[in-house]
């Protein structure tokens, strides 16, 4: 098998990879776990239909022409054009020497959608080829796509690297008989829940050692205690759209007349999108004293909740630093640094959970922000 042809498929493994740095928040989930049986081959085939997480793996790795590969992709932006040598290189493969172990499956939902990370390695004839891949998907009108939600580099990293059996006891927060993964359990294990932030801070601080036991630097092999578990999971998302505007009375002298506010002045509005459903906000001033007013009734999901409390209580220019992640507009203001420290997500980006649980817990950095 041709180097060039090796490269095309550590490509193909490797490209589905994605980033996006607006704000994200944190949500707990309910998820299922599965781990498959190493003996389930999936072979080269050339009619497949994408009404399961194997199929679309599989549609997706064996794909002989770009019309084919094309089909596996939900956003059609995310197709990566390969090459005729690359279709030729799959065309070639044996039947019974090249084929894909599915290891384990992820399932949660969100915003309605059911979604699955399907994580496999590719054998191939004569190559002790076994990086593992992960592939984040979506079911859309019975069949399942590929398509990766924004800001989830540490939930993919975890699902990417870690054994199976690992995921299984970790998900399902059994006391295991490894008392090392016994120590991570109560490190990640967080309000009735596996955090994959403080996970996701373990894995990339291990030595040598723990990344031979817990991780696939090697092999899947360790003993598995249940091959399906349930589980909840607390881990980070994206809001859809997120606006911070800071208003001037001048510029919106048409807004405060639809809006009956002509007799007072505007200050901030914060705009939400999440889903099919607009939240929206604007904070103004009666005399000295912040008011509000929501400008629809769509019933307040807690991310957005947390987000309305932190709009309602802190100066809003401090939330548009934070949001356009200016690190430090005045170079003595050490409580912003700490804030903004405090404060990041994925990426950089803001994460509104991470603000609202410190403004909760230690309001001291908050003193000159906080209004009424």
């Amino acid at each position: 098998m041709s180097k060039r042809f090796m490269q095309i498929i550590f490509l193909l493994l490797c490209s589905i990879i994605y980033s996006q740095g607006v704000i994200e928040y944190n949500k707990k989930i309910p998820v299922n776990f599965f781990i498959s049986e190493e003996s389930d081959k999936i072979f080269k085939n050339s009619e497949i239909e994408q009404i399961n997480p194997e199929f679309t793996v599989q549609s997706y790795f064996f794909a002989t022409d770009s019309t084919s590969l094309n089909t596996n992709f939900l956003d059609k932006n995310d197709y990566l054009i390969k090459d005729e040598k690359h279709y030729e290189g799959i065309k070639s493969l044996k039947n019974d020497k090249n084929y894909i172990i599915i290891l384990h499956k992820f399932f949660y939902k969100h915003n309605g959608n059911e979604m699955c990370y399907i994580n496999f390695i590719f054998k191939l004839e004569n190559i002790d080829f076994t990086i593992p891949t992960n592939l984040s998907l979506i079911k859309k009108d019975n069949k399942w796509y590929i398509y990766q939600l924004g800001n989830q580099i540490e939930l993919n990293e975890v699902l990417w690297r870690l054994k199976s059996c690992v995921l299984s006891d970790l998900i399902n927060g059994n006391v295991s008989q490894n008392e090392d993964l016994n120590d991570i359990l109560k490190k990640v294990w967080i309000n009735n829940s596996l955090n994959i932030s403080s996970l996701y801070d373990q894995l990339i601080n291990w030595g040598d050692s723990d990344l031979n036991k817990f991780t696939l630097k090697e092999n899947n092999d360790c003993s598995i205690t249940k091959k399906e578990v349930e589980g909840i999971v607390t881990t980070t998302f994206l809001f859809d759209n997120v606006k911070i505007e800071l208003l001037k009375n001048s510029q919106n002298k048409d807004l405060k007349k639809e809006l009956g506010l002509e007799l007072y002045k505007l200050d901030s509005r914060l705009t939400i999108k999440i889903g099919d459903k607009i939240y929206d906000i604007i904070k103004y001033k009666d005399g000295e004293i912040f008011k509000y007013k929501v400008l629809n009734s769509n019933k307040l999901l807690n991310p957005v909740e947390e987000f309305f409390f932190l709009f309602k209580n802190l100066d809003s220019v401090l939330l548009y630093n934070l949001f356009f992640q200016s690190i430090n507009p005045n170079v003595n203001d050490k409580n912003y640094k700490i804030i903004y420290e405090k404060t990041r997500g994925q990426l950089n980006c803001l994460n509104s959970s991470k603000l609202y649980s410190l403004f909760k817990s230690n309001n001291i950095h908050f003193s000159e922000y906080k209004i009424n």
